[in-house]
């Protein structure tokens, strides 16, 4: 009811126009303003002081940014990195976010999965150490499987990480700038993502210049 009565609403997607449509909210009242990011917020790196602190040596990374939610699909990447874990042995795959009820599982799925000894849950970061966890990654991996626009992308787009992410994270664009993968919202999809873009270090250097790039001309 508030949505159909207000005389605007802001989406910060234009795949969210569809949600407030479902509400009764014609189009055209409906404004695309997106999330923003701020270049001086991210400008922090120590990258061997991250990996120092959290046992991750020389070992390449994955990084999921986000709260352990059903929602955001962690468990969907835990899985899918067991299904590249024997491609990349040296790889690790670093939890970063406040737990929402949803640890407990993502836990019995990395012991089913004989992942103990690589995989990294290191609760919610924020401020300098986010921007070095940023930094640090070779490659952040948004699983979601309902976003309306991930501002991670953002984020770890300004500090030159290519991203893989799934098809619901209204964020496709990045699949046309060449930033990184979008996939579908499958342990299938992620693997193959994830696996196409580490398979070749200049590609991945090569995706996160064309996102960082995107994410300057447009969001900040």
């Amino acid at each position: 009811r508030i949505a159909r009565h207000a005389w605007a609403c802001i989406a910060i997607s234009h795949n969210e126009i569809d949600h407030f449509s479902a509400y009764g909210v014609p189009g055209e009242k409906v404004r695309v303003i997106p999330n923003g990011v701020d270049p001086d917020d991210f400008r922090c790196r120590d990258d061997q002081d991250f990996r120092e602190k959290y046992a991750l040596g020389d070992s390449p990374f994955l990084l999921f940014m986000g709260r352990l939610n059903h929602i955001k699909g962690p468990d969907l990447l835990i899985r899918a990195f067991a299904r590249i874990h024997g491609q990349f042995e040296s790889l690790k795959l670093v939890l970063a976010g406040p737990d929402d009820g949803f640890k407990p599982n993502l836990i019995r799925i990395m012991k089913e999965m004989y992942l103990t000894d690589h995989v990294r849950f290191i609760g919610y970061v924020g401020g300098e150490e986010k921007s070095c966890a940023y930094h640090a990654a070779d490659l952040l991996v948004i699983p979601s499987r309902q976003e309306a626009m991930s501002i991670v992308v953002l984020e770890a787009g300004i500090c030159g990480t290519p991203v893989v992410l799934t098809d619901r994270c209204g964020f496709n664009t990045v699949d046309e700038v060449r930033g990184g993968k979008v996939v579908p919202a499958t342990v299938d999809g992620l693997a193959h993502g994830i696996q196409n873009i580490l398979a070749n270090s200049t590609n991945t250097r090569l995706f996160g210049a064309n996102l960082k790039k995107f994410v300057e001309k447009h969001f900040i």
